[in-house]
């Protein structure tokens, strides 16, 4: 008979009793990879039949991916499913990858689930790279006692917050840091080679002080934007906390860049409101966190361009235009006249 939900069930209370994978555990942030080892088939990509697969769920040790037809409503049950276990459970001529045994389940009689089913199991082998778990070690696995009976209420609110827990916010903020990392050291090395330059020559070196309250208008407006978001998306809060980090980031790559071409840093609130603003139009996930400290970078790199030449031409040259010295041009005019009256004398007198 084919298997209805129940196995999802099974399979975990299986896994969590097997002393073979008893300290194996899928780590957060684990959703992408999992994601892109369907990228054969795709990931609500409509097939042939009118199928997709819509769903891939993350136990702690194994991943369920569902197979529905285009447009079900909710609560429709998988027409297939396609279950990834530990390697370490395979029993002979078990289907396996790098990381998983991989167990295909039709659940509706149609060919072309069977074929779908097929290929993102080909998919998963192929693009699995392996190191999907992680082992604890030191991991503790207590005795498993009879299950106790939570209820409907309960065991949902639970399973909600577990997945919002599992989700980008948590998950991918520790690599979104790592990224800013990277950038802070990035940072550190340029200073490093700055400060001695500076300390040779403090004299050509400045730092010019110019504070606008114009910047303060654009920055009010942004952060009110976002505290009305936060009321009603909760991945606003967790956002912000690298928004400080990524302003932190912008003042450090102002002043370093300022020192190096124009060999003087203007303090200004102007970094604010751009670390802001590219926060406003785009969010980058975790593991292309990085984009966004390219794109602060930048727009700091282009207003300094952009002030830098609009001051050269703004200002007048030191230098005179004509090499014509002061009080020529009176005394050539004064020249002329004089030669003037002479003619006029000679001929008055000659008539």
């Amino acid at each position: 008979a084919a298997p209805s939900v129940a196995p999802a069930v099974s399979v975990a209370d299986q896994l969590s009793k097997d002393l073979r994978v008893a300290k194996m555990r899928i780590p957060p942030g684990r959703e992408r990879l999992a994601k892109k080892m369907l990228q054969d088939v795709g990931f609500l990509k409509p097939l042939d039949g009118g199928w997709h697969f819509d769903t891939i769920t993350l136990h702690q040790r194994h991943v369920v991916m569902e197979l529905r037809p285009v447009g079900a409503a909710d609560g429709v049950p998988a027409a297939g499913t396609l279950t990834l276990t530990p390697r370490a459970v395979a029993g002979p001529g078990a289907r396996t990858s790098e990381s998983f045994t991989i167990v295909v389940d039709a659940v509706v009689d149609d060919a072309q689930v069977g074929v779908h089913l097929e290929a993102a199991a080909k998919s998963v082998v192929t693009h699995d790279k392996g190191g999907f778990y992680e082992e604890i070690v030191d991991a503790h696995v207590p005795a498993i006692e009879a299950p106790v009976e939570l209820g409907p209420e309960l065991e949902r609110s639970l399973s909600d917050r577990w997945r919002t827990f599992h989700s980008w916010p948590h998950s991918e903020k520790l690599v979104a840091l790592r990224h800013l990392a990277y950038a802070g050291a990035v940072l550190l090395v340029w200073a490093l080679v700055l400060i001695p330059m500076i300390l040779r020559r403090r004299q050509d070196y400045a730092i010019i002080k110019r504070v606008r309250t114009t910047h303060l208008l654009p920055t009010g407006i942004q952060l009110i934007l976002f505290a009305y978001w936060s009321l009603y998306w909760d991945e606003v809060p967790l956002q912000i906390q690298l928004i400080g980090l990524q302003v932190i980031f912008a003042y450090g790559f102002d002043a370093l860049l300022g020192l190096s071409l124009f060999k003087r840093w203007t303090v200004s609130y102007g970094p604010i409101p751009i670390a802001l603003s590219a926060n406003l139009f785009v969010w980058f996930p975790g593991d292309h966190f990085y984009l966004s400290v390219v794109v602060i970078a930048l727009a700091l790199a282009s207003m300094m361009t952009v002030v830098a030449s609009a001051a050269r031409v703004s200002a007048p040259s030191r230098r005179p235009v004509s090499t014509t010295r002061p009080g020529a041009n009176w005394a050539f005019a004064v020249r002329i006249s004089a030669r003037r009256r002479r003619t006029s004398s000679a001929i008055a007198l000659a008539s």
